[in-house]
């Protein structure tokens, strides 16, 4: 080990913060690194390396739309924050995570990029850093295929080690190559500099946080919350799109309620949600003209109707949702077995849920009706609202993402 990594793998363990490592694709090597001078454990708490595709979606909760890129690094980076402050929950945790394209031994295609991403998740920020080298063999001065491998894996190593570093508060970019470091792309929320509150949410000290979306981006916090009686349109928002806003409008009109985007940062069947994604989300509802929005940590429904419960003379959280929405409620996959899910629904109809949901076209179908397929504990709380003037039944993010 060089000196310089030395120097500041005993740094970094002087330091008191705690960290959780989640890396596919290359880096494993910063984990002998970081336990080759002893001490590991005074910041380590866990390092998991998911190679397979398979294990990596599992291990997210749902499929990307490009396992590596710097949005999953991201999402892994969260995750592995999430799973540290379990274990230490003062909030003195890190999460890294990082996903990359490497030399492939003995060959491979030509003209294939190899790439490298590495995130940083604190209470506070997510950091992202990006370099795509198409000229691997020339940056790293070699076109031997194996001798190529593994100075890419020394320096995806040393790119992980200078995320984990500045976690503790220290600056590791003296561990990156002179030759590399003006390739290394940086991106940084700034969503917490606009909005302290989060980092309350961010460490389970808050169950949700709720502020008006201007236009112009601006974020106002809303201390006294939603009150009692609320309306919430759940969804991840990527991007927020023109049938969000008719939904939005027509759940208004149809309670005589305000309604609320609701975004949790965790997701039932998705990757989690970092704080450069809530900024794009963020901005996504803006440019669409702005709107009330509720942050939770509340993956599922039956978790989001808990933290707005009714009373017996006031009802508790309405949702607005699509017909897709109301079939995934309905998959018992999210609750263990059909009796707890049938629970979960008696629980939320004790507090006083209940559901507008809006058609969907699906594989070309439109679906405007709950037929018999969905269960009758769900029906008995929901009810379905004719589609409002600019809403689009086949409209969806996913679909506006591939486009851009």
């Amino acid at each position: 080990m060089s000196d310089s990594k030395a120097a500041l793998v005993q740094a970094i363990h002087a330091r008191p913060i705690k960290a959780a490592l989640i890396l596919t694709g290359g880096g494993a090597g910063v984990l002998p690194t970081l336990l080759a001078c002893g001490g590991g454990s005074a910041t380590l708490i866990s390092a998991e390396i998911p190679y397979a595709v398979e294990e990596t979606v599992a291990l997210l909760g749902g499929t990307p739309d490009k396992l590596v890129s710097a949005p999953t690094a991201r999402s892994l980076a969260m995750l592995a924050f999430q799973r540290a402050l379990k274990r230490c929950p003062d909030g003195a945790v890190v999460g890294v995570g990082a996903t990359s394209v490497l030399q492939r031994v003995p060959d491979e295609r030509a003209g294939r990029v190899h790439t490298f991403y590495a995130a940083l998740q604190t209470p506070e920020r997510t950091v992202s850093l990006t370099v795509e080298l198409e000229d691997a063999a020339s940056v790293f001065g070699t076109s031997a295929v194996y001798a190529l491998r593994a100075a890419e894996e020394e320096f995806n190593e040393r790119l992980i080690l200078a995320l984990l570093a500045e976690g503790c508060g220290l600056d590791g970019t003296a561990v990156i190559p002179p030759a590399l470091r003006g390739r290394v792309r940086r991106e940084e929320s700034d969503v917490h500099a606009a909005l302290p509150e989060l980092r309350a949410l961010m460490l389970g000290q808050a169950e949700s946080v709720v502020l008006d979306v201007a236009a112009d981006g601006r974020l106002t916090p809303v201390p006294a919350g939603l009150g009692s009686t609320v309306l919430l349109l759940p969804g991840s928002f990527n991007p927020a799109h023109a049938s969000h806003f008719a939904m939005a409008t027509a759940a208004a009109a149809a309670t005589g309620l305000r309604c609320a985007f609701e975004i949790s940062l965790r997701n039932a069947d998705k990757p989690p949600i970092d704080l450069i994604a809530l900024h794009q989300r963020l901005a996504s509802i803006a440019a669409g003209g702005g709107g009330r929005v509720v942050l939770t940590m509340a993956p599922t429904f039956a978790e989001k109707t808990a933290l707005f419960p009714g009373t017996p003379f006031v009802p508790g959280a309405l949702f607005a949702i699509g017909f897709d929405t109301a079939q995934r409620i309905c998959q018992p996959r999210f609750y263990g077995s059909d009796l707890a899910m049938a629970a979960a629904f008696e629980a939320m109809r004790q507090s006083g849920a209940g559901f507008l949901v809006f058609p969907r076209q699906i594989d070309g179908v439109l679906h405007d009706r709950l037929d018999p397929s969905f269960p009758t504990d769900f029906v008995a709380m929901a009810r379905m609202v004719e589609a409002p003037e600019g809403f689009q039944a086949d409209l969806s993010s996913t679909a506006i993402r591939r486009r851009q």
